[in-house]
């Protein structure tokens, strides 16, 4: 798919005749007096098509067939939007507003991410500005094994493997040179309340990284009060609490209750309120002092993702959609191997060709980050071509 990226002050000046925009955002509110003439504004929300916004039209997407206008794309939805455009096949000119779009990606000079640079201070400025979350398995264990999950075939019950303390160490040193304040993970394949290591790190962490996001997944079922509470003073701010169904059990409210129920009894600080009911997905918003906390439920068998032997909602078509993760994510596992994407695992001896790297290979994180195996990642990962290699060809993560 063919796009521009354009500053927003040079779209102002170059397109006078009628655009079209996508979404009634806030973006675009605030923004709309600075355009000339927005004809048509594309939307999803069937509430909204054939009203107005000010003195444009609000139309279907699918309405986009009857107009040549160009498109004009802004706010923080730019990569779903050109998916779906890539699929209309149209020939509409496209032009990504820089100025209006959050995502670092999108900015007309991102070809730093493509290339090695020996600029440390230009690394560290960015790997800053892309990188929205640092995932580390402190230890291995996990006390189930869900059948969505390859957990479910590999041993991560019988030996607790621990994540290097010098690895950990010189990790979370690397990140406190560049200030590092977006989101640390504590999960990966394990879980993470399984073990005390897991308070411990949380710790250290919050020493080094006061200004990050200490998250963490969790199934539930080593939460009480007080591990809770533990996890909180050593500076744990963001928690998902999943509920795990079976695998023939149908998502219903009755039953995600039910699964909530025996969390709260042991941990009875917490109070919820239900703020999602899908078909496949039932979600709770969660209070617990200043902390960010949900609660959800998911049908994976509709909106599951395939992992290493576990096949889940296999697609017929290649996979056409860029993957940013190899940008804004960094996974690493408890054996210091650094992968491209939370689906995958280096401990799953058929998927080790995707291992990028060790961690204590490089002298920091940022040369790993600029090594040649994550550049290419990030070339075969940052276009509308047909994805055409394991395991990303049917992914639609």
């Amino acid at each position: 798919m063919n796009y521009k990226i354009m500053h927003h002050n040079e779209i102002i000046d170059k397109y006078k005749s009628p655009i079209i925009t996508w979404g009634v955002s806030e973006v675009l509110k605030k923004h709309y007096k600075d355009f000339y003439n927005i004809a048509y504004i594309l939307e999803s929300n069937q509430n909204l098509i054939n009203t107005f916004l000010n003195t444009s039209k609000i139309v279907k997407n699918e309405d986009i067939y009857n107009f040549e206008h160009p498109i004009i794309l802004m706010g923080n939805h730019v990569l779903e939007q050109l998916t779906i455009l890539d699929t209309y096949g149209i020939k509409n000119e496209i032009i990504v507003d820089e100025s209006l779009t959050k995502d670092i990606l999108f900015l007309k000079d991102n070809s730093a991410y493509f290339s090695k640079t020996n600029d440390m201070k230009y690394k560290h400025e960015l790997f800053k500005n892309a990188v929205k979350m640092v995932e580390i398995e402190p230890h291995s264990y996990c006390n189930r094994v869900c059948w969505f999950c390859p957990n479910s075939y590999i041993d991560r019950k019988s030996t607790v493997h621990y994540m290097d303390n010098n690895l950990i160490n010189k990790l979370f040193d690397d990140l406190e040179t560049i200030n590092y304040s977006r989101i640390i993970s504590f999960t990966r394949y394990a879980e993470p309340f399984g073990n005390d290591i897991f308070y411990d790190v949380l710790k250290l962490a919050n020493e080094k990284l006061p200004n990050a996001t200490l998250h963490a997944n969790t199934n539930g079922d080593f939460l009480n009060n007080n591990t809770l509470n533990r996890a909180y003073e050593a500076g744990l701010r963001s928690l998902n609490i999943q509920l795990y169904l079976q695998k023939d059990e149908k998502l219903t409210l009755d039953i995600v209750e039910k699964l909530a129920t025996r969390i709260l009894k042991r941990t009875n600080h917490i109070s919820i309120e239900l703020s999602k009911h899908l078909e496949d997905w039932i979600e709770y918003k969660c209070v617990y002092k200043d902390m960010q906390m949900r609660m959800y439920a998911r049908d994976f068998s509709k909106n599951g993702t395939s992992r290493c032997e576990i096949k889940i909602n296999v697609y017929d078509e290649i996979r056409t959609k860029p993957c940013l993760l190899p940008f804004t994510d960094i996974y690493i596992d408890y054996n210091g191997n650094v992968v491209p994407c939370c689906n995958i695992r280096s401990d799953e001896l058929s998927q080790s060709n995707y291992i990028i790297s060790n961690l204590s290979s490089y002298e920091t994180i940022f040369d790993l980050y600029f090594s040649d195996k994550f550049i290419s990642w990030r070339k075969k990962l940052f276009n509308f071509s047909p994805k055409k290699f394991e395991p990303c060809a049917k992914c639609y993560f």
